[in-house]
């Protein structure tokens, strides 16, 4: 399943930290590994981005979520295989809609569209970055907020 987490700390690097909102991150459990208790209301893991590429070293994230709640959403069961999603034509907002099936074992990761914040500084899109096959990354802007994609790969059922 899907856990909405913010990240408070990344071991590398990485634009797509710098790009979320608040470091507000989706992360898929089936990507982390090695859940630490950090202080009362924190945690630490290890999250993969690839699971399919056995070269790339999981990287160290700490986050404001606590290892019970981490643990909570990595033993719920996804509704459906398959999320349908809103994708932009060439990751443009300006541009056509088509529905994409992607695959949730495939998800990496989806964080907030800075771009697209409306009047209460919350964004009405988010960027979601999956794998076809085990080298082919895909980064797509999606027509749903953040939340809407959590609530759909609960219950498969969208809130917007």
């Amino acid at each position: 399943m899907l856990a909405k987490v913010v990240v408070t700390k990344w071991d590398a690097k990485d634009a797509r930290v710098d790009s979320a909102i608040d470091g507000t991150f989706l992360i898929n459990m089936d990507r982390v590994n090695g859940i630490q208790t950090r202080a009362t209301t924190k945690s630490s893991f290890y999250y993969s981005d690839n699971l399919w590429d056995r070269r790339e070293a999981p990287r160290y994230v700490e986050c404001d979520s606590t290892a019970a709640a981490l643990k909570v959403a990595s033993d719920l069961t996804w509704q459906s295989n398959f999320l349908a999603l809103p994708i932009f034509t060439d990751n443009d907002s300006t541009k056509a809609k088509y529905y994409r099936y992607v695959h949730v074992d495939s998800i990496s990761l989806v964080y907030e569209d800075k771009t697209s914040l409306d009047t209460y500084d919350e964004a009405e899109r988010c960027w979601l970055e999956y794998f076809e096959g085990a080298f082919k990354k895909k980064k797509v802007l999606v027509d749903l907020d953040i939340d809407a994609i959590l609530s759909y790969s609960d219950t498969g059922i969208t809130t917007t």
